[in-house]
C-alpha cells in the first residue's frame, strides 16, 4: 500500500470529539424528555386518584339516606388526601309541602398535597329527596 491510502484510513482525533459531542447532546435531550414524561405520568395518575375518590365519595352521598342537609362533612383517606362534602338544597319542586319533591346540590371537593403543593378537585352531582318537615325551613331560605 502506498504511504498516502494508510494515512487516509479511520477518523481524526477532531472528527471522533464532534460525534461525541454531538452523541452527548441528544443523550441529555432524550433524557431530559423522559424526566418529564415521568413527572407528567405521576401530575396525570393524582387527577386519576382524585377522580376516582370524588366519585366513589359522589356515590356514597348519592345513596346515603337522611343526608345531612346544610352541614358540612368532610374526612381522610390518609395525611395527604382529604374530602370535603356539603349539601345543600337547590330547588323545590312545587308544590312545596311535607312529602314533595326537592332537589339537592351536592358538592364534593378532594384535596391532596404533593411536592408541588396543594391540589384539588371538585366535584358536583344532584339528588331529589321528599322533604320532610325539618326541611321546611331550608326549602324557603333557598327558594
Amino acid at each position: 500500500m502506498p504511504g498516502g491510502a494508510a494515512a487516509r484510513r479511520g477518523f481524526s482525533l477532531l472528527e471522533m470529539l464532534v460525534a461525541t459531542a454531538l452523541l452527548g447532546a441528544v443523550i441529555i435531550g432524550l433524557l431530559t424528555l423522559v424526566t418529564s414524561s415521568l413527572s407528567n405520568a405521576l401530575v396525570v395518575r393524582e387527577y386519576d386518584r382524585a377522580a376516582m375518590l370524588g366519585k366513589t365519595k359522589m356515590n356514597e352521598l348519592l345513596m346515603v339516606s337522611p343526608l345531612a342537609i346544610d352541614q358540612p362533612l368532610s374526612g381522610g383517606y390518609d395525611e395527604d388526601w382529604r374530602w370535603e362534602a356539603v349539601i345543600t338544597p337547590f330547588e323545590a319542586i312545587p308544590p312545596v309541602r311535607v312529602g314533595g319533591l326537592m332537589i339537592l346540590r351536592i358538592q364534593v371537593l378532594i384535596s391532596w398535597r404533593n411536592a408541588a403543593g396543594d391540589r384539588r378537585s371538585e366535584f358536583i352531582g344532584y339528588r331529589t329527596v321528599r322533604i320532610r318537615p325539618e326541611d321546611l325551613d331550608l326549602v324557603s331560605r333557598f327558594r
